[in-house]
């Protein structure tokens, strides 16, 4: 079957908003197939194109990537649980078929949509992942507009001086997964302007209304998992560097030690760790309020992934891009220190 050029350019070019020419490389690397390449240009003509027309690779394996370098990192995840039974109804394909045609969206059923320049908010990506003939997961994507403004100076005309900003179009990818054991994860974009997700998951929630029902679900509070941390952190210490912590206790004080030098682990100065836990056990009421880590590499893992505890009781961010897993390790691990 000749390849959907068309779409392969779509790929492409998200691709290129998305990640860097070294991710797309190894990828070709991974095949076996020739994957040098000094600009986006010759990459898309020399390599990508010729891949794709040799049927070396195809246009899925190109989606692939792209959900990859596209949905994980730079973005504030916030965790909701609800009753497997009603996860279970709302993953239903039959239902889920039938809400996307209520919506006129009969297009997403078994194909995405390439969006490279949204002009407002929609739903691109309806998708179940699976293995062994059985969903355990529903994902949604939506991909946002959103406009800022960056202030380039002042001007003089006549006798007026004028502030001249600069009008900044970003592409925004937002992520609702939900899991059959009743887990969901909202992953929100990060915001230039502003560490406060309140309005942008009310807004998504209602979007997706019809397929993810956000009456059924309660927040999944990660406070545990922050104490466990930060009290286990000499036994976590070949998986876990901390670079800050934050205590709070019963009255709302807080005590916050931090690393003086980059690559730094704060459990190695015992002074500061130490004032730290005087606060955190000194009131049975005091807590873990936020907390900045690395988890280190491992076998599960490509690269140091950065990741802050912090927010709402619900909210972790990872301020990176990451690979997709390295995502699925951190919040393995941050469910399991949860529990």
């Amino acid at each position: 079957m000749p390849v959907d050029l068309q779409r392969s350019h779509l790929l492409i070019n998200l691709l290129e908003i998305s990640t860097s020419l070294a991710v797309v490389s190894a990828f070709l690397k991974s095949k076996g197939l020739h994957h040098s390449a000094g600009s986006w240009t010759a990459m898309r003509n020399l390599r990508l194109l010729k891949h794709l027309q040799d049927e070396a690779i195809s246009n899925n394996d190109l989606e692939k990537l792209v959900q990859e370098a596209e949905e994980y990192g730079r973005q504030h995840v916030f965790l909701y649980s609800c009753d497997p039974s009603a996860a279970r109804a709302m993953m239903d394909r039959g239902k889920v078929d039938r809400e996307l045609r209520s919506r006129g969206l009969d297009r997403l059923i078994g194909a995405s949509k390439l969006v490279e320049d949204p002009q407002g908010t929609e739903i691109v990506d309806v998708r179940w992942e699976s293995g062994s003939n059985k969903d355990f997961a529903l994902v949604i994507k939506e991909v946002e507009l959103r406009v800022y403004t960056k202030y380039l100076g002042v001007e003089q005309r006549g006798t007026q001086l004028l502030k001249v900003y600069d009008r900044i179009n970003e592409r925004a990818v937002n992520i609702a997964r939900l899991h059959i054991s009743g887990a969901l994860e909202i992953r929100i974009a990060s915001r230039r302007n502003t560490t406060k997700y309140e309005q942008d998951i009310y807004d998504f929630f209602g979007r997706i209304d019809g397929l993810i029902d956000s009456l059924e679900f309660t927040e999944h509070s990660i406070t545990t998992g922050k104490d466990y941390i930060w009290k286990n952190r000499k036994a976590l210490s070949e998986q876990i560097r901390s670079v800050d912590a934050t205590m709070r206790n019963a009255a709302g004080n807080v005590l916050r030690g931090a690393t003086g030098r980059v690559g730094s682990d704060l459990s190695d100065d015992d002074a500061v760790s130490d004032s730290l836990d005087v606060l955190l056990g000194g009131d049975a009421n005091a807590y873990c309020d936020s907390t900045n880590i690395y988890f280190k590499p491992t076998q599960k893992m490509s690269a140091e992934t950065h990741v802050i505890l912090s927010g709402e009781p619900n909210e972790f961010a990872l301020p990176a891009k990451c690979a997709k897993s390295d995502y699925e390790h951190v919040l393995e691990q941050i469910r399991l220190f949860n529990r």
